[in-house]
């Protein structure tokens, strides 16, 4: 009865750690994604800060940023 209940409590626990990395995983990537898409769709806005006279070390610290 001991070992049952402990294979299913190390059973169960696995699972969870498992679905809880995936989940993290898909997180981070969304996050990843949302950021690159946030830069191209600024890329115009960029563009107008050069033509202004930002310096290129300023204008890839706040891409940075």
């Amino acid at each position: 009865m001991y070992d049952m209940f402990y294979g299913i409590n190390a059973l169960v626990t696995f699972l969870c750690c498992y679905i809880g990395l995936v989940f993290l995983l898909i997180c981070a990537a969304l996050l990843a994604l949302k950021q690159l898409t946030e830069t191209t769709d600024n890329i115009y806005r960029y563009g107008l800060l050069q033509k202004i006279g930002a310096k290129t070390k300023q204008i890839n610290r706040t891409l940075f940023w």
